[in-house]
């Protein structure tokens, strides 16, 4: 007979069989063949999906001050698990995502007195390539970015999306819903704090080191989450010991 042993806060089990009791496998769970290890019997590893909870509401949360520039964190729902390339990262491999959510911090620090980095970095951010729909936080995120002076009247969405962040691949993937957004209103380089306050975050998981840093060396800045509205509650908390909320 298996027996089986199960990981706490994990959708993964182990079934560890004899060699001449091999099992079949369920239908719609994805699972590795692991190598026998000190049993000396072959391992299943099964991932099965967990039950997904988000938070309802779509939140657009600012700190900082009038900068047009900063750094900001954004929380995407997964509808269900996916296994997904991040581009050429690690050659293209494809990882399990079966996590709650993802959470990826970045910046757009660009300059000139009539530059919008800020806004245009997370407009794009809230489309999708060429022939699919946008992110329904787009046009809530546009108003909001309007009315407090982040972007100009009339501001656009780029009329044409080309994969090239690791983050584009997640936000275009169809399981994936940008859900909220912090927005740290600041000409300050925040973006390795802020990885590194999500990075210690009991509700996050590293998905892959180096994930969404293509830019920074030995860091990570693309986590699985597997709870959504505690980690944005602790992230808020962390943001506000880095700047103060924009009133």
């Amino acid at each position: 007979m298996p027996f089986f042993v199960f990981f706490p806060g994990d959708s993964t089990v182990a079934i560890v069989l004899s060699q001449d009791n091999p099992q079949n496998i369920p239908y719609g769970n994805d699972y590795r063949e692991r190598k026998p290890f000190e049993t000396g019997f072959p391992v299943r590893i099964f991932h099965f999906r967990r039950k997904k909870t988000t938070v309802s509401a779509m939140t657009i949360r600012f700190f900082g001050d009038n900068s047009r520039q900063g750094t900001y964190a954004l929380f995407v729902t997964l509808a269900e698990t996916a296994r997904l390339a991040f581009g050429k990262f690690r050659s293209g491999t494809r990882f399990l995502l079966d996590h709650e959510a993802c959470l990826y911090v970045g910046s757009a620090l660009g300059d000139g007195p009539s530059a919008t980095p800020l806004a245009r970095r997370l407009v794009r951010h809230a489309s999708r390539s060429p022939g699919n729909p946008p992110h329904r936080i787009r046009e809530p995120m546009i108003e909001a970015f309007t009315k407090n002076g982040l972007a100009r009247a009339g501001f656009t969405p780029p009329d044409r999306k080309k994969l090239h962040w690791h983050i584009d691949y997640l936000l275009d993937c169809r399981q994936a819903e940008l859900s909220s957004v912090f927005v740290i209103r600041s000409p300050q380089r925040l973006e390795t704090t802020l990885s590194r306050h999500a990075a210690a975050l009991d509700e996050t998981i590293e998905i892959a080191r180096g994930l969404g840093a293509r830019d920074t060396k030995n860091e990570t800045h693309l986590f699985g989450v597997n709870d959504l509205e505690t980690c944005m509650k602790k992230l808020e908390n962390a943001i506000g010991l880095i700047c103060r909320p924009c009133r």
